[in-house]
Order: structure tokens, then C-alpha cells, then sequence
């Protein structure tokens, strides 16, 4: 066979489907900021301002962009992302996940970060279950642990840990030594940097999309086009911010994007979230944990609600009349941080003939296909429905 014949290689790879990839994700979080919409990997209440792209002139190592957030009180936080379709969890020194830890760790350690209110992500294609299971454990328990001793005990725990993931574990110990000019880490550093690590998975390369499809209804409370083509015209809008390492705000997006949002939303996203998140935290406060200010500590539990939650889209929670299951669910919410949306309902607020009239009744007027548009680049948000028994 003659050596000018090119051997058979990845379709995916030689058709561009890492770039698609990559500026359909850009396109997503351009979305969030000209809705002004929920932000993945920051504080719920975080707000894009401005999305930098590919600008590693600027001293920034995670480059595919740097998503600059404000909240109502001007508190900042910034995202920065790497993007790559597909990627292994490795510990080889060339591989690319070590690329992408050295460059995390440089912005890590560098002085514009700021550990509580910054984070990194990488972003990926949907994630094989090997990683769903070993390696989205450990950024949780770092991300909810109270400090790095909790951690490591955590992590080190026979039945609350498994060998695969202490070597995910040891993998990203060794991966950061590497990163840090082959000094070990301390305990300490591994914890913060795994606390401000995330690891996103985003469907968009897929034709039928989950992501793509609550984009679209994001797009249909704010604009009377077709979502299609207002999500097209965002990947071409990223596209050209991408390869001039533009910076996009709501003030310089071109004339034809912001054409594509004139409709006024009839809605007042804010205000619903709040009222939701209002009223989740009255029946969240009144829900008793402690006997006489004491309080049981029931870890074995938690940790068993846990490892179903990353698996499962629905956990019932049963048990006798009296014997605490709405304290240990309480305590597991309160290992969420500020970046997870947690919703209460009571059993009885679901007494209505349609999920929308429930919104209604508590002076809300959003739909529940705008709700799910609102959160739709969230990974994670949590509805818990009180005392569900009565049913």
C-alpha cells in the first residue's frame, strides 16, 4: 500500500468536531450572559458580566475562556474553562489531562485568584461512568468538606471510599506535584485546589442534546426567532469572539445578536427564584436536627444518600414515623455549597391538578419549562419534597 494513502483516523477529530464542540459550549455560557441566567460553577447568585476569550495574552493559563461575574452586591467572582470533547483522567506526565492540571494550577496559585469565590472547570463530552462514579466523588467531598483533615479522612475511609477512587485521588495528588516543579503538594493545597476544581459535562455534541434542548427553552423567553437559529447565530457570535480573543458583553455584542433578544421576557426570573428559594429555606429552617441541641451524627447515612444521588434522579428517603429522616436529609443539603440550588415543597403544596398551578399558588408566574431554562446550564440543583408519606 502506498505510504501516500492516509491510514483511517477519528471522523470526529478530522472534521473539526473538537472546535464545534468547543464554541457550542462558548455559545452556551455567551446565552447565560445576555439572559442574564444562571452561571455553572458560581455562587447562585452570580451574573455574568463579561466572557473573555483565548486570552492567554493576558497571563491566563486556562484559556478557552474567562467568564467575569458580578452579584447584586458587586461581589466578583471569574470562571476560568478548558475545554476538550474528550479526555482520560491520567496520570502519564504527556498526557492531556496533565496539560490541563498544569495550566489549572499556574491560575490556581496565581494572584488574581480568589479561592473562595473563583473556580476552574474543565469541560467535557458526557463523562464514561468509570469517571461519574471515581472521580466526581472526590471533587465533591473536597467541594463539601470543612477542611483538608476531613477530606483526606473522608478519602481514606474503607466503606466510605473504594481503591479507584484513592487512585483518582493519587492521580491528581501527582499530576499537581508535577505542576508545582515536582515539590509535593501539602494536604492542604490538594484540598483548595479540588475545591475550586470542577469537572463538567455538557451533551452538546450530541443531535438530540438535553443541554441544547433548555437552551432552547432559555432562548423562547427572551426572544420571538426561532431557538434554533438564535443558538446558531450564538455559535457563530463565539466563534468570531474566539479566534480574535475578543471580550463579549451585553454593551458589545454585535447589533444582529442583540436584534435576536428583543422580545421582553414577560416573566420576572429573579423574582420567582426568589420567592422559590424563599420559601424553601422556611421549610428547610423549621425542620429540627437536633434533640435539646444535640445533634446525632449519622455520616453512614449521608454518605449512603450520596453515592445514590450522583446516580439516581429521584432518592426516597423512607423510614418509620419519628425516626429522623428529614434531619439526615437536612444534613445532607447542608453539604451543598453556594453554587447548588436547593428547592423545599411539602407534600401538600402538590395538591393542585398541574406542577404550574403549584408555582402559581405561591405567587410565582413563571412556567416550569421557563424554570427549567433558567438553571439549564446548572449541572446540579435539588427539589426536596417534605413529608411525601401523606400521600
Amino acid at each position: 500500500m502506498s505510504n501516500d494513502v492516509k491510514q483511517q483516523s477519528n471522523p470526529f477529530s478530522t472534521g473539526g468536531g473538537g472546535v464545534n464542540f468547543e464554541t457550542r459550549v462558548q455559545a452556551a455560557f455567551a446565552l447565560s450572559l445576555l439572559t442574564k441566567s444562571c452561571v455553572p460553577c458560581l455562587s447562585q447568585d452570580m451574573r455574568a458580566k463579561e466572557l473573555k476569550f483565548q486570552n492567554k495574552y493576558d497571563g491566563v493559563n486556562t484559556d478557552d475562556f474567562v467568564l467575569v461575574a458580578t452579584d447584586k452586591a458587586s461581589n466578583e467572582s471569574q470562571l476560568f474553562a478548558q475545554i476538550k470533547h474528550e479526555i482520560t483522567i491520567s496520570g502519564a506526565v504527556d498526557s492531556m489531562f496533565a496539560e490541563v492540571i498544569h495550566s489549572a494550577w499556574n491560575d490556581f496559585q496565581s494572584t488574581d485568584f480568589n479561592v473562595e469565590n473563583d473556580s476552574i472547570a474543565l469541560i467535557t463530552g458526557p463523562l464514561p461512568k468509570l469517571e461519574v462514579n471515581n472521580t466526581l466523588p472526590i471533587l465533591e467531598w473536597a467541594k463539601y468538606s470543612s477542611n483538608s483533615a476531613e477530606f483526606i479522612k473522608k478519602s481514606k475511609t474503607k466503606g466510605f471510599t473504594s481503591e479507584a477512587k484513592v487512585n483518582k485521588l493519587n492521580i491528581f495528588r501527582s499530576q499537581l506535584t508535577a505542576a508545582n516543579g515536582g515539590n509535593p503538594v501539602t494536604d492542604d493545597e490538594l484540598w483548595l485546589f479540588l475545591k475550586a476544581f470542577q469537572l463538567v459535562s455538557f451533551d452538546l455534541d450530541e443531535k438530540y442534546s438535553v443541554v441544547a434542548n433548555l437552551l432552547c427553552s432559555l432562548i423562547k423567553c427572551h426572544s420571538d426567532e426561532s431557538p434554533s437559529l438564535v443558538l446558531s447565530k450564538l455559535v457563530t457570535c463565539a466563534q468570531e469572539f474566539n479566534q480574535n480573543a475578543g471580550t463579549l458583553t451585553q454593551d458589545n455584542a454585535p447589533e444582529e445578536v442583540k436584534l435576536l433578544f428583543n422580545a421582553r421576557s414577560k416573566v420576572n426570573f429573579e423574582n420567582d427564584f426568589l420567592k422559590l428559594k424563599e420559601r424553601g429555606e422556611h421549610i428547610f429552617n423549621g425542620i429540627s436536627n437536633t434533640i435539646k441541641g444535640f445533634h446525632i451524627d449519622r455520616a453512614d447515612q449521608i454518605a449512603k444518600i450520596s453515592e445514590l444521588y450522583k446516580v439516581n434522579d429521584f432518592i426516597f428517603v423512607t423510614g418509620a414515623r419519628g425516626v429522623g429522616k428529614s434531619g439526615v436529609v437536612k444534613d445532607f443539603i447542608s453539604t451543598k455549597g453556594k453554587d447548588v440550588p436547593v428547592f423545599y415543597l411539602r407534600a401538600e403544596d402538590l395538591d393542585k391538578n398541574h406542577l404550574n398551578d403549584v408555582f402559581t399558588s405561591i405567587g410565582m408566574n413563571s412556567t416550569l419549562g421557563q424554570i427549567e431554562g433558567y438553571f439549564s446550564l446548572l449541572k446540579e440543583k435539588i427539589l426536596v419534597i417534605e413529608s411525601l408519606e401523606k400521600f
